[in-house]
């Protein structure tokens, strides 16, 4: 069998798709909501070029592993380590100490190719905050870094054994990947998104590709479909890639639904030749020019995005994020011109000045990265900077960023119970026996900041969560979240539960009623509830969506009022309650509850004082907020405190 080694000009024009999907995807661009998929065409592409270079290069008994790695390090290493060295120097300058900590982390994860298993362990990729972590995107590359060091020495186990095995094996790795991964989404998603064994089906695919295609291209070629079918195959595989990145968002699956777009770039892969239009768009110089330089690309915008991101209040416009976008290509261009092409040629950067200068690389920001997190981000550096009263608001908001979020199951009957797994049910049914009717607090990360409220504000005796972030009625998929199950389990526990309140972002009911589907799908939910229980609708709170790091000089140095709101971000939630309220008043079953008259949120006084801020990020209450808001609640509306 033979591998073309020939340069193919339509993969380059792969990448840029891939890598554009990507970039426009974290910039927020509308339209782009399921552009991570680019990620996955990047996996099928790494997967189709390593196989084809080293079958092409063990049958033309010019393999070397050694060589092998040797172009890895070329081609990973020195952009790598030129962007670890710009996110280094701007994160000490504008980072408060315990967000540098976490980047530090990040920075020595990035070096020890294990990012991956660190952000699995510290939050989803679309948690709140992951847009701030400026290496977050490193966790692809760690495993494709896992995958790189494993594979080669697989694919010459396997060639060993004979060709024969070469596919069928591959193929069943590739399935059992792709069962584990939908298995493991069910009840841990990050693994299922960050893990190598949950991922490495989408490499096989690309790995498989290489081996099939040049077996069976002369004989497509002969084929009476060969012409139209190249056409078609190509068009669909396009077509594939772009509706993922157009239909899906954050509550998309791993997985069946990956596999769209990665059965999508092995279409284009296998079919996109030049005699097709795909393949001559793909081919194209601009395509090609952007593919290029892709892998600069990558890795510079994450860490410009997540380091304006971090330094602004708000959000940056959407102009804002285009032109980051395009001084991203602008900068890649200079990286791959610069820095990646003179280290891809061995004539230049030769075998031996390259492994010292990598290994110089990698131990250097490797022990930034520890020293950073065992320092806390130099802490002690940035507090000799602040005044007295400085340094104890700055302790005060460490204290209260580092609690949120974090309910604490001491055994007894307030929990969360997310999963409503069997030993759940079973604890809910004997504090029934013991405290009578249950409150339960159900919805998203919003819900959470209510429940957490309430833990610290009541001293009810039976109050349970079935909360989980990012899990919505409004939503139209319930991906790995626990309504479906909840719906069964109150019709089988009406008469052990005595109210049930949900909580939900609002900024997913914004277009309502212009879009009026979300809200109709949240409400057809709620009435199918038992009749017998108190349903409460919480409308929405005022989300600020302000940053906290760059409130907290204005705290540290006691200027109260100093930043507030633009009123026309209050408005819009103060529009969407008045809205919703005149919804539910045609309800009869769903008690609707005003967070805005509740809490009377005054931008002024309530993202900080000269003590504390209150809220976590963008739209969460932290700990301080959690008592400061959750007061006002229940002062309001005192009978959600009580038990009958």
């Amino acid at each position: 069998m033979k591998i073309s080694s020939m340069y193919r000009p339509e993969i380059d024009g792969l990448r840029a798709v891939a890598v554009l999907a990507v970039i426009l995807f974290h910039a927020g661009v509308p339209g782009f909501g399921g552009g991570y998929v680019g990620v996955d065409v990047f996996f099928v592409i790494s997967g189709y070029l390593i196989t084809s270079l080293i079958v092409a290069e063990r049958e033309a008994g010019t393999f070397s592993l050694l060589r092998f790695y040797e172009r890895r390090a070329r081609r990973i290493l020195p952009a790598l380590l030129a962007v670890l060295l710009v996110t280094a120097v701007v994160v000490k300058m504008v980072h408060l100490p315990v967000h540098a900590k976490d980047a530090y982390q990040s920075m020595a994860a990035a070096m020890g190719m294990v990012s991956n298993l660190l952000f699995w362990k510290e939050s989803g990729y679309f948690a709140a905050a992951a847009e701030l972590k400026p290496l977050l995107h490193t966790w692809s590359l760690a495993v494709e870094e896992q995958f790189y060091l494993l594979y080669p020495l697989v694919v010459l186990g396997l060639l060993r054994m004979g060709r024969r095995w070469f596919a069928p094996l591959l193929g069943v790795v590739a399935v059992a990947s792709l069962a584990a991964a939908q298995w493991v989404a069910g009840t841990d998603p990050d693994a299922a998104f960050f893990l190598l064994p949950m991922r490495v089906w989408e490499l096989l695919v690309g790995c498989l590709l290489a081996w099939f295609l040049p077996n069976h291209r002369r004989e497509w070629q002969a084929a009476a479909w060969h012409v139209w079918g190249r056409q078609l195959g190509a068009v669909a595989g396009l077509g594939l890639i772009a509706a993922a990145t157009v239909l899906y968002d954050e509550t998309v699956g791993t997985a069946v639904y990956l596999a769209a777009p990665v059965l999508g770039a092995a279409l284009v892969i296998a079919f996109a030749t030049p005699e097709t239009i795909v393949g001559r768009l793909l081919g194209s110089r601009p395509a090609v020019g952007v593919g290029l330089i892709s892998y600069s690309a990558y890795l510079i915008h994450q860490p410009l995005f997540a380091l304006v991101r971090y330094g602004q209040v708000l959000e940056p416009s959407l102009w804002v994020m285009l032109l980051l976008s395009a001084a991203t290509f602008a900068a890649a261009w200079l990286s791959w011109r610069f820095v990646e092409q003179p280290f891809r040629r061995a004539e230049t950067i030769g075998r031996l000045p390259l492994v010292w200068m990598g290994c110089a690389g990698v131990m250097v920001f490797g022990a930034i990265g520890v020293a950073g997190h065992f320092t806390r981000g130099f802490e002690d550096v940035y507090r000799a900077t602040l005044t007295e009263h400085g340094r104890t608001a700055y302790d005060r908001f460490v204290a209260m960023n580092e609690v949120q979020g974090k309910i604490e199951d001491t055994g007894g009957c307030r929990f969360n119970m997310d999963r409503l797994r069997k030993i759940d049910v079973q604890r809910f049914e004997q504090c029934a026996a013991r405290h009578g009717k249950a409150t339960i607090v159900l919805g998203d990360s919003h819900a959470l900041m209510v429940y957490a409220s309430m833990l610290a504000n009541t001293d009810h005796p039976f109050l349970v969560g079935v909360i989980r972030g990012a899990c919505q009625l409004s939503r139209s998929r319930f991906y790995v979240c626990p309504f479906d199950k909840f719906k069964a389990f109150a019709d089988s526990h009406v008469d052990q539960i005595e109210r049930i309140l949900y909580v939900q972002s609002g900024t997913w009911l914004l277009e309502y009623p212009v879009n009026p589907a979300p809200t109709e799908r949240m409400i057809a939910y709620l009435n199918e509830l038992p009749a017998g229980i108190d349903v409460v609708m919480f409308g929405p709170q005022v989300e600020p969506f302000v940053r906290i790091a760059p409130l907290v000089p204005f705290m540290t140095q006691c200027k109260l009022g100093a930043f507030t709101l633009d009123a026309a971000q209050v408005q819009k939630y103060e529009n969407l309650d008045h809205s919703l309220q005149e919804r539910f008043a045609a309800q009869s079953q769903i008690r609707y509850l005003s967070l805005i008259d509740a809490l009377q949120f005054d931008p002024a006084t309530d993202l900080y004082d000269c003590d504390a801020v209150f809220w976590f990020d963008q739209n969460h209450w932290n700990q301080a907020g959690e008592l400061r808001f959750g007061k006002r609640l229940l002062a309001a509306h005192p009978e959600l405190a009580e038990q009958k």
